[in-house]
């Protein structure tokens, strides 16, 4: 169900197809603009959550009055799309919807600098053979460039370390200040 300016998950229980209880919240409202973490241990349905904000779950009972706006969700290992480390960052929008100079500021900013010098060049930009921690570096970059109004991040900075972790989420509070954050995660990013 969608409506309103804020989301409101309403005496939410989720579980499996084959009915073991996974998450199960009260009354929660995310307005406009906030940042919420959500920590917790692995199988207790965290990513469940975000298949479910998304309408991609629909094993449980309870309300979710998703609002308007543009939503991004960046899961723990981000699609890859075919093209180069500038088409990448724009998924999925075309590159040109942002021009090369916008792209490549953005993945500067999150830390991507090196990798974009070496896969610029005779190979055409290609992006393979990134590792973990730049996928998710690249994800980042892709909010950065949308600014989605609403953004969920599973996992979304796992494979980085604590510093750049914090250093990242520093970056998207700074540049997408209308932005609401629901973030989940197995640690509570530091401020």
């Amino acid at each position: 169900q969608s409506g309103g300016n804020s989301l409101k998950l309403g005496g939410l229980a989720l579980h499996t197809p084959e009915g073991r209880q996974l998450l199960s919240l009260q009354d929660i409202t995310i307005a406009p603009g906030e940042t919420i973490c959500l920590r917790g241990a692995s199988g207790i349905g965290k990513t469940t959550l975000t298949k479910a904000i998304a309408g991609l779950w629909q094993h449980g009972k309870g309300e979710i009055v998703r609002p308007g706006g543009s939503w991004m969700f960046v899961p723990q290992k981000s699609y890859l799309p075919q093209g180069g480390l500038m088409d990448a960052a724009a998924y999925p929008a075309a590159r040109e919807n942002f021009g090369d100079a916008a792209i490549a500021d953005a993945l500067r900013t999150v830390g991507l600098a090196q990798t974009l010098a070496a896969t610029t060049g005779a190979e055409g930009d290609k992006p393979e053979g990134l590792s973990g921690g730049e996928l998710q570096r690249l994800a980042i970059a892709r909010l950065r460039l949308h600014k989605p109004d609403w953004a969920v991040l599973d996992e979304a900075t796992s494979a980085l370390d604590t510093a750049s972790e914090t250093v990242l989420f520093s970056i998207l509070r700074e540049r997408l200040q209308a932005t609401t954050f629901i973030i989940i995660a197995h640690r509570l990013p530091e401020k």
